[in-house]
């Protein structure tokens, strides 16, 4: 035994480093948001209410639709207008997002407001053809009272009056009259200029109150009847433009096709000429070549261990300086530190801007009384391929298990005089 451990004590052994071997991993995949997949999204289990989540769904869309859709009660313009199902100065809405909780439901609806938009050129437009009519009116009621004055400054001239009685009392009648021609002609463009704006700035009001809280905590009440929760939380996010959500250019389109002025080609290309892309978006991507990415945190250090890489730093500044960010303990107000976090998680995700995006328009689309029936036809502008998985080579996520992560996809189902016909779109991130 004394043996084997004098052997073993001479022998020499290899000393081996731990932890020197630096990591080589690639980034990781870009997983979207999982509510992108589906519209109805449940985080908890419940027999009785899962199976009524599309019959809930449906109804909910009818319900949010008409209330976007309200007007004043006994207002004729607005009952006239707001009800034409081909009315497209309106708040176009899209398909609710519903996630579900165990007492809490959050709806997350897209709009925008073409009305809102065309007010303000409806308001130049009358304030321009108005007020010039309505300043010569002005001058000519000036002038006119002007003359009246002046006439009865000379009437006090005993002997002109005298001698032209006759005459001055004719003027005097003649002046008179005109003048209440004037006022009465300025009265009624005055009353047509003012219902006009009223109508605007009703219409405005309207729109605008529609998102006050003091409106959607009665919808939320309803809502919250239909789905049995005791919470709904709503969250509207106002567009600038319809092409940034496939729901609301295929109803738009479906709309301006279903009238009897059909113009096919030159409404599909009215909507695709409304994307300007980037120059950049057309640059030619290359394929990434299998490499040591350092910026990333599992390549920067030898290994993930806390301990092993403080190397008798204070540990504050080790999880600070990982994305080199510092963060000021002393002062609770944002600096410029602050906003890099922000730009960090902004620039991390993907899909922001607009990659391309592709129309069809299937149905019965033809002029009536001819003998072709169904008519296909189809646009796009920019390309719905996936860059990071076509042309990077890196591996993306399928949605639905079939469906690609960059792309929203909607349709529209309408009907004319002669048939019906479906709307399709999609639009592609980047």
């Amino acid at each position: 035994m004394k043996k084997i451990f004098n052997n073993n004590l001479n022998k020499k052994f290899k000393s081996t480093q731990l932890n020197i071997n630096t990591n080589d991993k690639g980034k990781l995949k870009y997983f979207p948001a999982f509510s992108n997949e589906w519209l109805n999204s449940t985080y908890f289990y419940n027999k009785n209410n899962i199976k009524n989540v599309p019959f809930n769904f449906i109804e909910i869309q009818k319900i949010i639709k008409h209330y976007f859709a309200f007007f004043f009660k006994g207002d004729e313009y607005f009952n006239f207008f707001n009800n034409s199902p081909n009315n497209l100065l309106k708040i176009h809405i899209s398909k609710a997002n519903i996630k579900y909780t165990y007492n809490k439901a959050i709806i997350t609806i897209y709009i925008i407001n073409l009305e809102k938009n065309i007010l303000l050129l409806n308001y130049k437009k009358v304030f321009n053809y108005y007020m010039p009519y309505l300043l010569n009116i002005f001058d000519d009621l000036n002038i006119l009272r002007f003359n009246h004055i002046k006439l009865i400054s000379q009437i006090w001239n005993k002997f002109q009056y005298i001698y032209n009685k006759e005459i001055y009392l004719k003027t005097l009648i003649i002046i008179n009259k005109t003048y209440i021609d004037k006022l009465n002609i300025l009265l009624k463009n005055f009353i047509s200029f003012s219902k006009i704006i009223k109508i605007n700035l009703n219409i405005y009001l309207l729109n605008e109150i529609k998102l006050k809280n003091i409106y959607l905590n009665k919808l939320s009440k309803l809502i919250s009847k239909i789905l049995n929760k005791k919470y709904v939380e709503f969250k509207i996010i106002n567009l600038k433009s319809f092409i940034n959500n496939p729901d609301i250019f295929t109803s738009i389109l479906g709309i301006k096709l279903s009238k009897d002025n059909l113009h096919l080609v030159k409404n599909v290309n009215a909507i695709l000429n409304r994307i300007k892309f980037n120059n950049k978006i057309f640059l030619k991507e290359r394929r990434l070549r299998k490499s040591l990415d350092l910026d990333l945190i599992e390549n920067k250090f030898q290994n993930l261990r806390i301990l092993s890489n403080l190397k008798n730093k204070n540990i504050n500044e080790l999880f600070n300086n990982l994305y080199e960010i510092k963060l000021d303990n002393k002062s609770n107000l944002p600096n410029d530190n602050y906003y890099s976090i922000y730009n960090n998680i902004f620039n991390n995700i993907k899909y922001k801007k607009l990659g391309g995006i592709r129309i069809e328009v299937k149905g019965r689309l033809s002029r009536r009384y001819r003998a072709d029936r169904a008519i296909f036809k189809f646009n796009w502008k920019g390309g719905l391929e996936n860059i990071d998985s076509s042309v990077k080579g890196i591996s993306t996520v399928l949605t639905r298990g079939h469906l690609k992560s960059n792309i929203v996809h909607s349709m529209y189902v309408s009907k004319r005089h002669i048939g019906a016909f479906a709307v399709k779109g999609w639009i592609s991130g980047k």
